[in-house]
């Protein structure tokens, strides 16, 4: 999780957390065998977990170069059972990133939905422009705060 507006982002959601969740951030979506195994240990920025077990992953994209690398990413944890097929997949698209590769990233969410899976693509604050996601996200996070 890279920037400061993604650590004040989860920093936010994980305090409004519902009694009796769970919460991390810098999650390793598969068993350390297995990325050891592929050469590659993907994390989610922020895991939401329910007393029951279900999982919230939430993704922050920001201002990434690669549109599609937390949706590939998540893919392969629940291709390799790390997630269940009831755990739930987030991303949130920052105006911040260009028009095309956000939209790409909403058509691979989509796609993930098509298959079955419970994914979901949100807009991450929308009433901002590009430009003032990327000042606020190289901001300290404590000015972020006032």
């Amino acid at each position: 999780m890279s920037g400061s507006l993604s650590s004040y982002l989860a920093k936010t959601i994980t305090a409004s957390c519902p009694e009796g969740w769970d919460h991390s951030t810098e999650y390793e979506l598969l068993s350390r065998d297995l990325a050891k195994r592929l050469g590659y240990m993907p994390k989610a920025d922020l895991v939401l977990e329910a007393p029951t077990g279900q999982k919230i992953v939430v993704e922050f994209e920001i201002s990434r170069a690669d549109p599609v690398a937390n949706q590939a990413k998540v893919l392969l944890a629940y291709d390799c059972g790390a997630l269940k097929r009831d755990d739930v997949f987030l991303s949130l698209l920052s105006p911040h990133l260009q028009r095309g590769r956000r939209n790409l990233a909403a058509l691979f969410t989509r796609h993930m939905r098509g298959t079955g899976l419970p994914a979901f693509g949100v807009s991450l604050l929308p009433d901002l422009d590009g430009p003032t996601v990327a000042a606020l996200n190289h901001l300290p996070e404590a000015a972020l705060k006032a």
